[in-house]
């Protein structure tokens, strides 16, 4: 099983989906993806100009955000 598919798995799986996430994250698209963001429970992130709407864009989802 390739990462990818067993990180969807694990996420698929959990009672509570938390992320721990870059800041740089939010400002490129990667290759492989294997969650969105609305499917968080909680996100942790440090908050810059750059992603503060994107930020603010999740929070109103439902997600709960920690700004380290």
């Amino acid at each position: 099983m390739r990462a990818v598919e067993t990180k969807k798995a694990m996420i698929e799986c959990s009672a509570r989906k938390v992320a721990l996430v870059d800041s740089s994250k939010f400002l490129t698209r990667g290759l492989y993806t294997f969650f969105r963001y609305e499917e968080l429970d909680m996100l942790i992130t440090v908050e810059t100009e750059q992603n503060k709407g994107i930020l603010r864009e999740i929070e109103r989802k439902g997600v709960t955000i920690i700004r380290a």
